[in-house]
């Protein structure tokens, strides 16, 4: 859907909307964790990517994960981000 949207200006702007209200999950999910410039965009990054529709389809329809076990991989993953970012700085 996005390919359209670039392509599409009045399903840009039918869709704009649902866009904002993306950036708005995506900004709450991103608050509270401890993350500062290179972690934060790679914090940033794992969010947009579990909040895109492909990554839910594809761990609930190909991988045949439930919505329970989609979200702690989701959270396993930013976890692991972060922990990765923190040992490559100490």
């Amino acid at each position: 859907m996005s390919r359209d949207l670039l392509a599409l200006p009045a399903l840009a702007k039918a869709n704009a909307p649902v866009c904002a209200h993306w950036g708005v999950m995506r900004r709450a999910l991103g608050f509270g964790w401890p993350a500062r410039g290179r972690r934060s965009r790679a914090l940033d990054a794992m969010i947009g990517h579990f909040l895109a529709f492909a990554t839910w389809r594809s761990f609930a329809r190909d991988e045949g994960l439930a919505r329970e076990e989609i979200v702690a991989v989701a959270v396993v993953a930013v976890r692991g981000v972060l922990a990765r970012a923190t040992a490559e700085r100490n």
